[in-house]
């Protein structure tokens, strides 16, 4: 069986780190890239020392056409401003996105204006993410 290529898309902040540590418990994922804004080259190892020897690999930088050529699945770890800025291009590749931040949590710019106090850059792709909590949408 395939092992399924997966790249975090801010890999250096506390959802990186919380995503790479599931991902070594799945022997049926395979980690493409850790990427990052800042610091690209630096072992993932380095910026979180409890996974010396567990996941030293370097940190790449955001680099879309790589991470979308090498992934089967890409996970966002950036804050909501930063994803949001980011997101696009990336969806626009037809990879399987999952996106931790709240760009894509609300349905509707107005929601999302009234909710964080900014306009939504990317308001017309807001109804083709699904807020993926299983207890509502199974």
């Amino acid at each position: 069986m395939n092992k399924i290529r997966v790249s975090v898309v801010g890999a250096s902040g506390y959802t990186g780190y919380e995503l790479v540590k599931i991902f070594m418990k799945h022997h049926d994922i395979e980690i493409a890239h850790l990427a990052v804004r800042s610091q690209p080259g630096i072992r993932f190892s380095e910026l979180y020392p409890a996974l010396k020897g567990l996941c030293d690999r370097e940190c790449s930088p955001i680099d879309v056409q790589s991470i979308c050529n090498d992934s089967d699945v890409i996970f966002f770890g950036l804050p909501h401003k930063t994803s949001m800025g980011m997101m696009p291009e990336f969806a626009n590749s037809g990879k399987k996105i999952i996106d931790l931040s709240a760009v894509y949590r609300l349905d509707t710019a107005a929601l999302y204006k009234t909710a964080y106090g900014i306009e939504h850059r990317d308001a017309g792709r807001l109804t083709d993410f699904i807020y993926g909590l299983p207890e509502f949408n199974r």
